[in-house]
């Protein structure tokens, strides 16, 4: 005759918890780490474009730094051959002041949608706070 100890069963109630515990830190934990990391990642690449940006604008100002923000025309131009081939949402640019320049916005399509409310922002200095390269006095003189 064979004789059961049940040990299965007491085993099987023992790591009940335990593998629900994993289970819930898997489906749980590796989305949120994919998220975080994509995030940090998308806005990385934000601050690369407003950085990038900043520096076709830096060259802009420079060549008339009073009348810059009366150019609506030649930054346009400017926009659409930065925003080609690039998945941006909005680009708003602020004068010295931190105000919302008429005219110098760009919203697309896909920024008005639920899910690009929270998209990542990246931000660079306004052009008029550092000359560009080639611009101003050189750093060894006086």
């Amino acid at each position: 005759m064979r004789s059961t100890l049940g040990l299965g069963q007491m085993l099987a109630k023992r790591l009940l918890p335990l593998t629900l515990a994993i289970v819930v830190l898997l489906s749980v934990g590796v989305p949120v780490t994919f998220y975080n990391i994509a995030s940090r990642n998308l806005q990385h690449t934000a601050t690369v474009y407003a950085e990038e940006l900043a520096e076709r604008l830096r060259e802009f100002v420079f060549t008339t730094p009073t009348l810059w923000k009366y150019q609506a025309q030649k930054y346009l131009q400017l926009l659409q051959q930065f925003v080609a081939h690039k998945e941006l949402t909005s680009i708003d640019i602020l004068d010295e002041a931190g105000r919302l320049i008429p005219d110098y916005n760009h919203s697309a399509a896909e920024a008005a949608v639920w899910w690009n409310r929270a998209a990542p922002l990246g931000s660079a200095p306004h052009p008029l706070q550092q000359p560009p390269d080639g611009y101003g006095p050189d750093p060894g003189e006086p």
